[in-house]
């Protein structure tokens, strides 16, 4: 039969390798569980980074075409009113040519009424037509007529001025539309963007400590002290 004092010592020595075993065990496992959690979030973390900063990237690519969209835009706005500009400059110089020969033309007819008359004069004077009324007459006659070509070609020439500054402002009024067109198709100047907000750093979760011997022996010596008592008696370490 197995002494007491040594099989309260084996007893005592299975029992604290057991708890120590188990306690270790069981450390291990919540360790990994921990060492799990951490790593998944610093996974999840650099996983949020890593989409901010491509966030941010998107942002200043888009935001650099929206910049030169623009820039793009203003240079053809300035192109559109030039040729707007050259436009209004060719419809008025055409205007203008065309009232200069109304004008002309005019001063021309003009010329030949005053020429027409006095041949008119010319030819009652050398008539031999005796002086008096009807000389007077004749002469008024011809002045008369003289003045209805004179009143004619007069309003020809006010009409000509009218429908020329009618035309010019038609000119004015169609370049600022064509210019008024060309600044509304020009895009808003881009918002700058805001960077993204960074993700909250995790906080590292602290493992728990590794278990001591201490506790495991005092099992031991615990679980020796009761087999020595279930195997020997209240004075079990005096059995010799």
């Amino acid at each position: 039969m197995c002494h007491p004092i040594a099989f309260a010592v084996i007893a005592g020595a299975g029992t604290a390798i057991a708890d120590q075993q188990e306690k270790t065990a069981q450390w291990q496992y919540q360790k990994a569980a921990v060492d799990r959690r951490n790593a998944e979030a610093r996974l999840a973390y650099e996983h949020k980074l890593n989409l901010a900063a491509h966030k941010d990237k998107r942002k200043g690519q888009v935001f650099k075409a929206q910049l030169e969209a623009l820039a793009q835009a203003r240079t053809a706005l300035h192109r559109q009113r030039d040729i707007n500009q050259q436009e209004a400059n060719r419809a008025s110089v055409a205007n203008q040519l065309e009232r200069n020969a109304k004008f002309e033309d005019a001063m021309l007819k003009g010329q030949k009424a005053l020429v027409s008359s006095i041949k008119a004069q010319g030819k009652i004077l050398a008539s031999g037509m005796n002086a008096g009324q009807s000389l007077l007459l004749e002469v008024m006659d011809t002045e008369r007529q003289r003045g209805f070509q004179e009143a004619e070609l007069s309003a020809g020439l006010q009409n000509a001025n009218k429908s020329f500054a009618m035309t010019e402002y038609g000119i004015a009024l169609d370049k600022y539309s064509a210019d008024a067109q060309a600044v509304k198709s020009l895009p808003n100047a881009p918002i700058t963007p805001t960077a993204e907000w960074a993700p909250v750093k995790p906080l590292v979760e602290q493992a728990p400590s590794k278990p001591g011997l201490l506790g495991s022996i005092m099992a031991g010596v615990s679980a020796g002290v009761s087999a020595g008592y279930q195997s020997g008696g209240t004075d079990w370490w005096k059995t010799s």
